[in-house]
């Protein structure tokens, strides 16, 4: 494992983390997305869960053998940022595995199987399905607040699927995260002009669209001013994701970068104040 300890850019020990943190966990799930978020109130989140093509049941093969191996038999919230097979795909095999208690969702129409089939299993589990908008807030318990940021009404139609996703940006004390799905630069715009007031800082970015040139615009990168990014996507990927001109403007304001495709499945703790890094070494590079 490749460790680091972060505090103000400071290194501060493990042990310095009491019982109470906020865990994310940025799964690597190939060219796709899935990030495990548990709450210190024990609440958990899942934000999608990873691509299902072929054989390659990503829900079966990662997001539940690591739901299983924590003795997690039961999820609060299932996020779909939006329904492309590679966010979508392993999501019916984990509902039907694992009770959920409610679904967020962009509400977009779409005639992937794999949807459907989605949305056919929250209908027979009776789950609570909930269109997100921006605007709303995510209740996963004391001290951690929970905001979506996107879609908003009417919604984005270039590129829709991807700048219709669910946008959460998540606090814990003195620590937020920007989750951002597949939001391109059209996306990015909206919650400029939507959100004008508010501070988007945060010090953690999951970079949208797993790194595609279409998605961190300077003016959205200048906004939230992330001290590391988290880039989601598959070793030798097709679409060359994350691309040149992302990692460009990502180096060129120092910010840190962990990607799935080289160190694996990445981990942040936070108890509000320090944050810890822990990145998973890939075994095949």
């Amino acid at each position: 494992f490749l460790i680091l300890f972060v505090w103000n850019a400071a290194l501060a020990p493990a042990s310095q983390l009491g019982g109470k943190y906020l865990e994310i966990t940025i799964l690597d799930v190939g060219q796709g997305d899935a990030i495990f978020v548990e709450a210190p109130s024990g609440l958990k989140m899942l934000i999608d869960g990873g691509e299902s093509f072929k054989r390659s049941d990503m829900g079966k093969k990662v997001v539940l053998p690591f739901l299983h191996r924590r003795g997690i038999n039961k999820l609060d919230i299932v996020v779909l940022t939006h329904p492309h097979d590679d966010h979508v795909g392993g999501l019916p095999s984990i509902l039907k595995d694992i009770k959920v208690d409610m679904v967020l969702d962009s509400g977009q129409v779409h005639a992937s199987r794999k949807y459907i089939e989605f949305l056919e299993l929250i209908k027979k589990k009776r789950i609570k399905y909930t269109l997100a908008r921006a605007g709303q807030t995510i209740d996963l318990g004391p001290g951690v607040k929970g905001c979506v940021l996107n879609p908003s009404e009417p919604l984005i139609e270039e590129s829709a699927l991807n700048n219709n996703s669910v946008v959460i940006r998540l606090v814990y004390g003195n620590v937020s995260f920007m989750l951002t799905g597949d939001m391109e630069k059209e996306g990015e715009e909206r919650i400029l002009e939507t959100f004008p007031e508010i501070s988007l800082r945060s010090d953690i970015l999951k970079v949208g669209h797993h790194g595609s040139y279409t998605a961190s615009s300077n003016e959205f990168l200048a906004a939230v001013n992330p001290r590391f990014a988290l880039i989601s996507c598959g070793l030798k990927n097709k679409f060359g994701h994350p691309h040149k001109s992302t990692l460009d403007r990502l180096e060129l304001l120092g910010i840190k970068v962990y990607r799935t495709d080289q160190e694996g499945a990445v981990v942040i703790k936070t108890d509000g104040k320090r944050i810890f890094v822990e990145a998973q070494e890939k075994l095949n590079k």
